[in-house]
């Protein structure tokens, strides 16, 4: 069985998610709240799908409706619409899916994928780090996670973004996000931060933990 080297493959994405989630928020604007907690316009491969999905949120954050027609003026006025392929693009995004029920489907699609890309430059990153021998080795074991841990790092905070647009009537719910805040705030922590057993807390640790 042969492999394709690293150097050859592509980076990890989704044309066909990053254009279902598109197309599913300009035919119905609602499903922008349940992706925009977690999809940011960096998590876009594809440069003119970030543009896009930055109009898309802007006219959200300006109250304004978010269709074919706010849309291609809001690219015109920032000089990206020929960019992208004109108005024939966003007919295009919103012929791509006859539904927006699997949005949010969609859009973990292309946060998974860019969470794989963020992997790839860290760990190229810390490849950098390794070859630099004239570094202090402990200097570079410590760059060298903080790389690694800026990727969890930012997982960490969705996911505490999600549990504070859900609803949690639930004791189901609470508990789970009690379990996401709790990673959030302790184990995804770089190693030479995580607390010490017997250590006192700090105040936000106990303000965190009350919380809880």
């Amino acid at each position: 069985m042969t492999t394709t080297p690293l150097i050859d493959r592509m980076p990890p994405h989704s044309i066909e998610a990053e254009e279902a989630v598109l197309g599913s928020v300009l035919i119905d604007p609602e499903a922008i709240f349940r992706v925009s907690s977690f999809l940011k316009d960096d998590d876009f491969y594809i440069v003119k799908n970030q543009w896009v999905w930055e109009t898309c949120i802007q006219l959200h954050e300006r109250r304004e409706p978010i269709d074919f027609v706010t849309v291609t003026r809001e690219l015109e006025a920032r000089g990206q619409l020929d960019e992208i392929g004109g108005p024939a693009y966003i007919s295009q995004l919103i012929n791509v899916v006859p539904t927006a029920i699997h949005a949010e489907g969609y859009g973990r699609i292309v946060e998974r994928m860019a969470v794989r890309r963020r992997l790839l430059s860290a760990a190229s990153e810390i490849a950098k780090l390794a070859y630099e021998e004239s570094d202090e080795i402990d200097s570079t074991v410590d760059a060298a996670e903080q790389a690694l841990f800026s990727v969890s790092q930012r997982r960490a905070a969705r996911d505490m973004v999600r549990c504070s647009f859900s609803s949690i009537n639930s004791a189901d719910t609470r508990a789970a996000c009690a379990s996401r805040s709790r990673a959030a705030g302790f184990l995804s922590r770089p190693p030479s931060t995580v607390m010490k057993l017997g250590q006192k807390p700090s105040r936000q640790e106990v303000s965190l933990l009350q919380r809880l």
